[in-house]
Parts: C-alpha cells; sequence; structure tokens
C-alpha cells in the first residue's frame, strides 16, 4: 500500500518534504485555507481523508508615528485575516 498527500485547494507554493510519508512537514504556508488529502492506493478499497488548515496574517497596527505637540494622531491599523 502507497499513500500520498496531494492539495486539492489553497494558495499556490504550498509542498511537502515527503509527499508519500505520513508524517511530513509542509512549508511555503502563506495567509489562507488549505485542504489537502491523505490516499491510500494498493489497499481494497482506495482510502482516502481530507485535513483543513487554516493560516493565519498577522495583524499590523500599521506605519509607526513620530508626533511632537498633536492633541491627536490617525491610526490605520490592519486586522489579521484567516483564508
Amino acid at each position: 500500500n502507497t499513500g500520498t498527500w496531494s492539495v486539492i485547494s489553497g494558495p499556490a507554493g504550498l509542498a511537502f518534504n515527503n509527499v508519500n510519508s505520513p508524517t511530513t512537514s509542509i512549508t511555503g504556508l502563506v495567509g489562507g485555507t488549505y485542504v489537502l488529502q491523505w490516499q491510500i492506493t494498493g489497499a481494497c478499497p482506495t482510502s482516502n481523508d481530507l485535513v483543513t488548515i487554516a493560516v493565519s496574517t498577522p495583524a499590523s497596527a500599521g506605519t509607526d508615528i513620530s508626533a511632537c505637540a498633536v492633541t491627536s494622531v490617525a491610526l490605520n491599523a490592519v486586522p489579521a485575516t484567516t483564508g
């Protein structure tokens, strides 16, 4: 029997260290939602399962501000997102 990881959906760039290892690592993750499949062939019947991974991008408080003798400033934060 042979097991194989594959990407069903998600942002481009994901890479498996070893697509045939059930305990492989992945790299190239960016913000978004990935659906990965582990499929075992050679068994009767073929078997598979899906896993969903949601990768969030970190929040950003915006550009640093230097201010002197002011009573207000405008903030421009960017919230974290998940695909």
